[in-house]
């Protein structure tokens, strides 16, 4: 079998280490997040409400096109990750795989994760602004306020484009709400 002579990071040619029988690596792993979150916003979609009058294109089509590809997506990087062939990046010299970083994966996996949490009581634009800072951070980006200022400025014209626009409610935040005296 093919992926019985590859190697891993780590491994060498002499010893080396399937990956099937091996280590599942952050990449596997990534892969395997996106499933989730995948399958998590095609459930989460069938919850939206929807008039009866509206047949095929309603507000959960674009989610649901987007979980689909997501799904998608992460099996296609589970399946390159653990069948897929290194042997033509290895015959151009290419440099062996490096060591997974698994802080930078960690972080950017933080991301969605803690939108999901704060986006009821923070809102939309303040839980945005935590994924986009998280996600920058696990990018490398080291300028905290100007992730957090970027992406609360994301977080807010999405929230007026889908408010005004599509006439959407994402929502502000049960803590802004009890401050405003909503």
């Amino acid at each position: 079998m093919r992926a019985a002579a590859r190697t891993h990071a780590g491994g060498s040619a002499e010893h080396p280490e399937s990956y099937v029988a091996g280590r599942f690596n952050a990449h596997a792993l990534l892969g395997l997040a996106l499933v989730l979150i995948g399958a998590g916003l095609f459930i989460s979609a069938q919850d939206i409400h929807v008039s009866p009058a509206v047949v095929l294109l309603g507000p959960r089509l674009f989610p649901s096109i987007v979980a689909v590809a997501l799904v998608v997506l992460g099996i296609a990087t589970i399946v390159v990750e653990l069948f897929g062939s290194r042997d033509a990046a290895e015959a151009e010299g290419a440099a062996q795989t490096p060591e997974n970083d698994w802080p930078s994966f960690l972080t950017a996996l933080a991301g969605p994760t803690l939108f999901l949490l704060t986006v009821e009581p923070l809102g939309f634009a303040v839980a945005t602004a935590l994924l986009f800072a998280a996600v920058a951070r696990a990018f490398g980006s080291r300028r905290l306020i100007l992730d957090l200022g970027i992406g609360i400025l994301i977080g807010a014209v999405i929230l007026v484009a889908f408010s005004y626009g599509l006439g959407l409610v994402l929502p502000l935040g049960s803590v802004f709400d009890s401050l405003l005296g909503g």
